[in-house]
């Protein structure tokens, strides 16, 4: 791979990798986050034709990297293939300020990727996980106990761990990290899933997903419904419903869940405490998370917003949406993202199968 692909200035020139640990005492220390799970390298075709873009996505990778974004040190971790799309992964994140010294990159794997086609127009953005020949795409593993354990003995203090599969190795961090006093945000991909699943359950503060999960009730459990909005418990209470902000001009939805993620994390442990807020704490962090997913509609890719907008307006939009004060019509459609020629949409050897 030649390196990656021009573009526009939002980005920070460099984030300062401050630790929020032992040693961090005399300077101003910011939130931190560890997370473990999906990390992956988005294929993805706009509206307009051009492309493949290559940008690192996947869940984990996304709210991790608008963590970032919003201010916060970052560490994902997850296995790579030692590969140009792995390069490209740790590319993208480290030009966001995400520490990436938990991305283990194997020999012996290929980068897991995920084909995005977002059509423009209000249609509906499409996943794939199969090439265009029909042949499956490489996937992710799981972080494994092994790797799990060797992270733990150099994982900087944080205060949120978040994961969004129930895999061993995850849950392994999420106990530490719970028995330090980190908040646990668990996104499960599957609402079920056995005896792990559940410890992940009983481990989590919060569980985000897009249906209601079974198993131990969390202090917080949000579920998302789409254009529908969302519903929330806390323990104790019943299902509350917030509505969805309007999105003007549809450019891609992919990434909403992410965008709200990432502004829950924010607006309710960016203060340090693992503490669940009482009831207008949590519906002040449910709107931020809303208005960024709202906004980051007026563009392409999971985090298109980030490539075109510098934070503090990205910041402001928010707000203002969050205060019913503007409906989003922010972007042009446009995938702010170059090709990465070395980058592969999938490894079944047919012509043109580099993309």
């Amino acid at each position: 791979m030649t390196g990656a692909p021009a573009l526009s200035a939002a980005r920070p020139k460099s984030a300062p990798r401050t630790r929020c640990g032992p040693g961090a005492a005399g300077r101003a220390a910011r939130p931190a986050c560890v997370g473990a799970g999906l990390v992956v390298l988005d294929a993805i075709y706009g509206a307009r034709g051009a492309g493949p873009g290559f940008l690192v996505g996947g869940s984990c990778a996304n709210v991790l990297t608008i963590l970032s974004y919003l201010g916060w040190d970052s560490y994902p971790a997850a296995r790579l293939g030692r590969d140009p799309e792995g390069r490209r992964v740790i590319e993208d994140m480290e030009s966001w300020g995400v520490h990436t010294e938990f991305l283990r990159t194997e020999a012996r794997l290929d980068t897991p990727r995920i084909v995005e086609r977002a059509p423009g127009g209000g249609r509906a953005h499409g996943f794939s996980f199969r090439c265009s020949h029909g042949r499956r795409l490489p996937r992710r593993r799981p972080y494994t106990l092994g790797a799990a354990g060797e992270a733990l003995a150099r994982l900087p203090a944080a205060g949120v761990f978040y994961f969004d599969r129930a895999d061993p190795g995850a849950l392994k961090i999420a106990l530490r990290m719970k028995a330090g006093g980190a908040a646990v945000f668990f996104e499960p991909h599957k609402t079920s899933g056995g005896a792990v699943f559940e410890r992940c359950l009983r481990a989590a503060d919060v569980v985000k997903s897009c249906g209601a999960a079974a198993g131990p009730r969390p202090p917080l459990e949000v579920q998302t419904l789409g254009a529908g909005g969302l519903r929330y418990r806390a323990r104790g209470t019943g299902w509350a419903r917030m509505r969805a902000f309007p999105v003007g001009d549809l450019a891609d939805a992919a990434g909403s869940g992410d965008w709200l993620s990432a502004g829950l994390i924010h607006s309710m442990f960016g203060g340090g405490s693992p503490a669940i807020p009482a009831r207008r704490g949590i519906e002040r962090a449910l709107r931020f998370g809303s208005a960024l997913a709202a906004a980051n509609c007026g563009f392409v890719g999971g985090r298109g917003m980030m490539y075109s907008m510098a934070r503090g307006r990205a910041l402001a939009l928010a707000e203002r949406i969050a205060s019913g004060r503007k409906a989003v019509h922010v972007g042009d459609g446009a995938l702010r993202a170059g090709r990465a020629p070395g980058c592969r949409v999938c490894l079944c050897g047919a012509a043109g199968a580099r993309g």
